[in-house]
């Protein structure tokens, strides 16, 4: 009798949340919106090349710095979800000057990699294997014997994770931020959530998502993602400057996508199988996953080290000073050591 009235009310839920609403008016963009974009370490690196790759999961963008230090090794990008590489540039700009080359790949359905629907702003994907292709065929572009180690954030950590079981010979090493390993569904248990995205059409935008559109509060200062104001207005900065970078948000088939790929990377199998040393870094404040699996996570690995940052939001590499500074420096210090 619970259940039949735990389904009751969901589909209740469900159906009082599929009426249509009408478009919704654009927010105007102010002109300080891209300012950030003239800061020096937010921009493109020295030396920085673009190219694309195409396969099965489509057209692939990714980025390369040689190594400036000949045997170093490469450091490889793991995005996290939604974040094209300009996101990224200033912590590749510091691995760069450390000698490290560096590539970054956009995922298939984000950034400047193209997108499987014709309605550009949705992220959408029937399942992760493409993206785990697309990483695949990005990495076989890599010219020289040197090191390799991972870099990823969140969603890249969950699929990075995977990566590393399916490749154990890959890395020399590999940092993980914010894993994905479980999807915070603001309460509401998994199966719920997985079951009422089931009901509804798979290309539909989830509930509460829509096409990408200025966000006026991270002028002010407001962001689940980071406390760093300028890093916040950075993402919509680089929206404004490339609109072809622009995402409104995911679909229900790429959000069950998701769920099965954290319960995969999260599998002791998975996680038991991997050799590779690990450096772990979960922050405090994270209402995007949850924390504590991604430390269970550490726990299970049999070389993994765990960095825990307490104030910290979700985007731990794009965090204010005061913190990131020091998840930087403990980075550099692992990468030194592997």
């Amino acid at each position: 009798m619970r259940f039949g009235r735990l389904l009751f009310l969901s589909l209740l839920i469900l159906l009082s949340a599929c009426g249509e609403e009408p478009p919704k008016a654009k927010t105007p963009i102010p002109e300080e919106a891209t300012q950030t974009l003239s800061q020096p370490r937010f921009q493109e690196l020295e030396n920085w090349t673009w190219a694309e790759l195409a396969g099965e999961f489509g057209a692939v963008r990714y980025g390369t710095v040689p190594e400036r230090s000949p045997g170093k090794g490469h450091v490889v990008l793991f995005p996290g979800f939604s974040a094209p590489i300009e996101i990224y540039f200033e912590t590749l700009r510091e691995l760069a000057q450390d000698g490290y080359g560096v590539i970054a790949f956009d995922w298939p359905s984000q950034g400047g990699s193209s997108r499987p629907l014709n309605e550009r702003d949705k992220i959408h994907a029937d399942s992760m294997d493409g993206h785990l292709a697309a990483a695949e065929a990005v990495l076989a572009q890599i010219d020289g014997n040197g090191p390799l180690y991972m870099l990823a954030s969140s969603m890249g950590s969950q699929l990075g994770t995977r990566y590393l079981a399916n490749h154990p010979d890959a890395f020399n090493a590999a940092i993980h931020v914010t894993p994905a390993y479980g999807l915070n569904t603001g309460g509401t248990p998994e199966w719920l959530a997985r079951f009422m995205g089931n009901l509804m059409p798979g290309e539909d935008y989830t509930l509460g998502s829509q096409d990408w559109d200025y966000n006026p509060d991270v002028l002010m200062g407001i962001s689940a993602c980071s406390s760093d104001l300028e890093r916040m207005q950075l993402w919509q900065a680089w929206m404004i400057e490339k609109p072809e970078l622009r995402i409104g948000g995911m679909t229900y088939s790429f959000l069950d996508a998701m769920f099965e790929s954290a319960e995969i990377s999260a599998s002791d199998a998975v996680l038991k199988s991997i050799k590779t040393p690990i450096f772990m870094a979960t922050a405090g404040q994270d209402t995007y996953v949850q924390t504590p699996v991604a430390q269970k996570g550490c726990e299970t690995l049999e070389n993994c080290e765990l960095h825990h940052y307490e104030d910290a939001k979700h985007c731990l590499l794009e965090e204010t000073d005061d913190i990131r500074v020091g998840l930087i420096e403990n980075m550099r210090a692992f990468l030194a050591r592997h």
